[in-house]
């Protein structure tokens, strides 16, 4: 094979690992806030159609994650003991893109048998 041949099949190479064609992770960020500021442990799922997909819960600043997801249109379950709960039915994630989701969730007093507690005394 002479040198040009092999300069341009270098060439062709390159070009080809390179392009756009490659598979992009997506990904999904949730913040979960309360009028208090972040929650942590709020527990998320992430569905498609009747499937979950995903799941987790946020960390100590209200966050979770995840990735890789695949890219489309999902519904989003987020809840919290203490807490109203939430659902989202269409969150759309785009291909090699990143999706930022902030969910507020309200505060619910619990009752146990005359004693009431709230999300900080949980």
């Amino acid at each position: 094979m002479n040198l040009a041949i092999r300069i341009t099949a270098l060439t062709v190479s390159c070009l080809v690992l390179s392009s756009p064609l490659q598979a992009q992770v997506s990904s999904l960020y949730v913040e979960v806030t309360s009028p208090t500021g972040p929650i942590r442990g709020a527990e998320i799922q992430v569905w498609f159609q009747d499937v979950v997909i995903a799941g987790g819960w946020t960390n100590d600043e209200g966050v979770a994650d995840f990735r890789p997801v695949p890219s489309g249109t999902f519904a989003v379950e987020v809840s919290a003991f203490g807490y109203t709960s939430s659902r989202d039915e269409a969150v759309r994630v785009d291909e090699g893109a990143r999706r930022n989701l902030s969910v507020r969730l309200g505060i619910v007093p619990i009752e146990l048998e005359g004693i009431v507690l709230g999300p900080d005394q949980a």
